[in-house]
């Protein structure tokens, strides 16, 4: 998504999930109070036990990226009416693909 929007679009998206959306989520499962939380007994669904706080962060982090596909879309140019490739990208650097 970096490298298919400008850079004052990506801030805005940036900031806006890292002010808003990202408490919002982690609220819900680290906070005593919070909906999805282990600590809250009143709540009717099953306790998350977040280790390590990977669900909070993937959580927000797949729902932003799936938000920002959805806006931004595919690629121009790449496929025709029919879904087929136009044109193949070119061959990447293999000796940067085998040593990652």
């Amino acid at each position: 998504i970096a490298e298919r929007t400008q850079l004052i679009a990506y801030g805005v998206y940036s900031i806006i999930g890292a002010s808003f959306l990202y408490p919002v989520i982690t609220h819900w499962i680290w906070s005593e109070s919070g909906w999805a939380s282990t600590f809250n007994n009143a709540s009717l669904i099953p306790p998350v036990l977040d280790d390590a706080g990977g669900i909070a962060v993937h959580t927000c982090a797949g729902m932003c990226s799936l938000v920002a596909c959805f806006f931004v879309g595919p690629r121009q140019h790449r496929l025709d009416s029919k879904g087929k490739f136009v044109k193949d990208l070119p061959t990447q650097n293999l000796s940067f693909i085998v040593f990652g």
